[in-house]
């Protein structure tokens, strides 16, 4: 299939080390490695998570940086781990620069995500803020929150979890880790 579409095939052993993936990656000058696949088959046979009450314990996290180059792709695996990942124990992490990615062709990623951190954004527009943070068009607190994304600092965030209130974060740089 990858073929089909005019893509080279390199295969990769699912167990390798993350060095050997690494080194195979940069031989063969791939850009992409696609394992959603596997991971969603895996993910299916290991079952569902722990819960305590209305927590869910997540034991895995997939982070997708510059995800507008997957979501465009429309990659069916994706869609299916954000939509039940969370059964599983599963939490997905999408980065991109602008919030009108999250809408592709027929897809629009933003319906399954219930956590959003969202920095100063370039191309803010009102109505993102009403969708995404659930508030009232026109509304004070949809002002108000438009006017903290725009002027927030480097490392600042606007956080929405759930149904609970939005808040402000201070983020933790990189290069404040203690690693």
């Amino acid at each position: 299939a990858v073929n089909l579409v005019g893509a080279i095939s390199n295969m990769i052993h699912p167990l390798s080390a993350q060095k050997e993936i690494e080194f195979y990656l940069n031989e063969s000058d791939s850009s992409v490695a696609i394992t959603l696949d596997q991971f969603y088959a895996q993910m299916h046979a290991k079952g569902s998570s722990a819960t305590d009450g209305k927590l869910r314990q997540l034991t895995k996290m997939i982070l997708v940086d510059e995800a507008d180059n997957f979501m465009r792709e429309d990659f069916p695996a994706l869609k299916k781990i954000m939509k039940e990942g969370r059964e599983f124990g599963v939490g997905t992490i999408l980065s991109t620069q602008f919030l009108d990615h999250f809408v592709t062709g027929e897809d629009n990623y933003s319906r399954y995500i219930l956590t959003w951190v969202v920095h100063n954004v370039a191309d803010l527009k009102k109505n993102d803020v009403e969708y995404i943070f659930k508030v009232k068009a026109g509304s004070p607190e949809a002002t108000e929150i438009y006017d903290a994304i725009k002027a927030s600092d480097r490392f600042q965030s606007t956080v929405k979890i759930g149904n609970a209130p939005v808040c402000r974060i201070r983020d933790k740089a990189f290069f404040e880790l203690d690693l």
